[in-house]
């Protein structure tokens, strides 16, 4: 796929996140499958979410960021071993 849709599929990937979030109607996990899929989508989050590139670099070490909205972690899949296994997966806990 083109880099610029690339990035539209993963700006429309955040805004859904966001929508969910607003509802406040339960936690949301979400998984990713690929390193490029990663980059995308977690830009996409920190720019939402007012993440900033020391909040990001410390998600990524595997502590969470907090604001008034919500509780976000990630963990990567260390074992992966196919384009079927997930690669990363963002955990979002609504306050």
């Amino acid at each position: 796929m083109e880099d610029g849709l690339n990035e539209q599929l993963a700006k429309n990937y955040a805004h859904w996140i966001q929508k969910f979030i607003e509802k406040k109607s339960k936690n949301l996990k979400v998984t990713v499958f690929s390193e490029k899929e990663f980059d995308l989508t977690f830009h996409e989050i920190c720019e939402l979410f007012g993440i900033s590139d020391g909040e990001a670099e410390n998600l990524k070490k595997g502590l969470s960021f907090t604001n008034d909205e919500v509780s976000l972690s990630l963990s990567f899949n260390r074992r992966k071993k196919s384009n079927s296994d997930f690669y990363a997966s963002f955990s979002f806990v609504i306050s």
